[in-house]
């Protein structure tokens, strides 16, 4: 009799599992309504200049940016957003659930939540997350009125073909999708030689979403089109040890679009204190012009 119960308890639970999974589909993907993400408060102050918002990269979450956050300097209300997938965000399962430009509508939902004045927003996008300030520039320009691009992946299908970089990245990339039981052991390594800051990968169900990920932002983009004509003010920060930034393809978009200006620094791909000092020097200067 335990034993009936506790079936019947799974079989329950179960039922109520798949409801719950159609609903979120029906809801979210065939009614497009954008989840609203999960964030931290990492400053709040009674009368904000300015709100500041990080997105993180790809295997992170808004955990990252607690230390950053020291080095912004002034009066902002600082949010730190775990995206689609990652994190206590939702981790939906259907397609293109984690696109850009569905994450970029999620961003904008949960802004609604803790933007409560007509401030300034400056976003921060480090990595997969700068690819998502640069989509969420592009849909809502009256909302960012900054986006600040940290080792951003921007690549180009003409430069795959010819570039060895580009070409090697992409394959790999392709790899990490299609083989996902190969992948983790890959992926850990990496992580441990301490080429990336994220935790360790610890089963399928933690990668599945990461690999979403992978394949709907960061190899299905069209970072590269969005940037070259946008007409938020952006300034991207690339590694020149980074090995998954390519840097002509940042120098280039320098070159079509006046609204961007490019920095190479002396770093790998993670965030260094000196970058986010000189985010936190330009969103002050641009406060302080806002106030004249």
């Amino acid at each position: 009799e335990s034993n009936h119960r506790k079936v019947v308890v799974f079989f329950l639970l179960q039922k109520c599992y798949n409801i719950k999974s159609m609903f979120d589909k029906f809801l979210h993907k065939n009614l497009r309504v954008p989840y609203r993400l999960n964030f931290e408060t990492l400053r709040k102050v009674e009368n904000p200049r300015a709100v500041v918002v990080f997105l993180h990269g790809i295997a992170s979450n808004r955990k990252m940016w607690r230390k950053s956050a020291e080095f912004i300097d002034g009066e902002f209300n600082i949010f730190a957003v775990d995206l689609l997938g990652h994190g206590k965000s939702p981790k939906p399962l259907w397609k293109d659930a984690q696109s850009l430009e569905f994450q970029a509508k999620s961003l904008r939902r949960t802004i609604f939540y803790f933007k409560k004045s007509r401030k300034p927003i400056f976003v921060v996008g480090h990595s997969m997350g700068s690819l998502i300030s640069a989509e969420f520039a592009k849909k809502y320009p009256k909302l960012a009125d900054k986006i600040f691009l940290i080792s951003p992946p921007i690549y180009l299908k003409e430069e795959a073909e010819s570039g060895i970089q580009e070409k090697i990245l992409q394959k790999s990339y392709e790899a990490i999708i299609e083989n996902p039981e190969k992948s983790i052991d890959f992926i850990n390594g990496v992580i441990q030689t301490g080429a990336v800051n994220v935790e360790k990968i610890e089963n399928q169900e933690q990668f599945r979403p990461i690999r979403r990920a992978l394949k709907e932002a960061i190899v299905q983009q069209d970072t590269f089109e969005t940037l070259s004509r946008i007409q938020t003010p952006t300034q991207i920060f690339y590694g020149a040890f980074d090995p998954v930034v390519i840097g002509r393809n940042i120098r280039k978009l320098g070159r079509i679009n006046q609204q961007i200006s490019t920095s190479r620094v002396l770093a790998s791909h993670d965030p260094t204190a000196e970058i986010i000092k000189r985010i936190s020097k330009t969103i002050n200067n641009s406060t302080k012009e806002e106030n004249v």
